[in-house]
């Protein structure tokens, strides 16, 4: 297995991957990985929590590795689109956009009620 790269300075490579053991399943993956078992190749979105909590830990920051994963908005065209499917279509753009919200810095984790003082 091959994995493809893009370095922090932009230029391109790729590395060959072995181990003792191999899957196509991404839960099975990144448990895995969460067990010590070795190295996964995972997206944020699927392991942002584990990163956050230090129980994973990223390897090779600031690079990035080839992806063919897309979303498509697939609708009738049409000379005017719906509000409803136009508001939807710029919720995917912004939730799915150059920077996916999983991949933002976390909001705060202020309390939004102040706890009661002991009487």
């Amino acid at each position: 297995m091959t994995w493809d790269y893009r370095a922090p300075d932009g230029s391109v490579g790729s590395v060959r991957v072995s181990g003792r053991y191999s899957c196509d399943n991404w839960e099975v993956l990144r448990d895995w990985a969460l067990a010590g078992m070795g190295v996964a190749l995972k997206s944020t979105w699927d392991v942002r929590r584990h990163l956050e909590d230090g129980s994973l830990v990223p390897l090779l920051p600031g690079y990035t590795f080839a992806s063919d994963v897309a979303i498509w908005a697939v609708y009738p065209h049409r000379r005017h689109l719906s509000a409803k499917t136009r508001v939807f279509i710029d919720f995917l753009a912004e939730s799915f956009g150059p920077e996916p919200y999983w991949d933002k810095p976390p909001r705060s984790t202020k309390p939004r009620i102040k706890p009661r003082s002991a009487v």
